[in-house]
């Protein structure tokens, strides 16, 4: 069962929405330490939470790699926020997949503290940010909702 944050579903649901994304500072494959305003782009970022060992996580990389190449160009960006425990699983999976985006985790340390930041109970679990990092679409996974709130925030923008 997916966390209820307490937030609207959707833009739809509430306007724009004043709720921060919590900020981060985590490391790439490589140890190289990304912030959440790195990533910052022009119009908003999609936030996914997933694990190498996940299977809903790992079926819906290619819809993300396409939505990727559809909004890369239109100023939306998307980070993956790695909840697992395994660091070599994790490179292997990121090796495997070929994910052109952002990836990041705590790793060495301890992933239970990605899930108590953020209130992920379940994953995948993916956060819309707009271009201000408030939070546009609360964790959610269906792909059609992130679609349509990512086409609002173009508009608006």
């Amino acid at each position: 069962m997916k966390a209820e944050t307490g937030l609207p579903k959707s833009y739809a649901d509430s306007g724009f929405n004043d709720v921060s994304f919590p900020s981060f500072s985590y490391f790439d494959e490589n140890r190289k330490k990304i912030q959440l305003n790195d990533i910052k782009v022009q119009n908003g970022t999609i936030i996914v939470f997933w694990a190498s060992w996940c299977g809903p996580c790992r079926q819906e990389i290619p819809e993300l790699k396409k939505l990727y190449q559809a909004y890369k160009s239109k100023g939306i960006n998307i980070v993956s926020i790695l909840t697992d425990h395994n660091i070599d699983a994790w490179k292997g999976a990121l090796r495997k997949e070929n994910m052109p985006w952002v990836n990041i985790s705590n790793l060495p340390g301890d992933y239970k503290l990605i899930n108590k930041t953020y209130n992920i109970t379940a994953i995948p679990a993916i956060f819309l940010l707009d271009s201000q990092n408030k939070i546009v679409m609360p964790n959610e996974y269906r792909i059609s909702l992130l679609k349509e709130n990512i086409e609002k925030i173009l508009k608006k923008n």
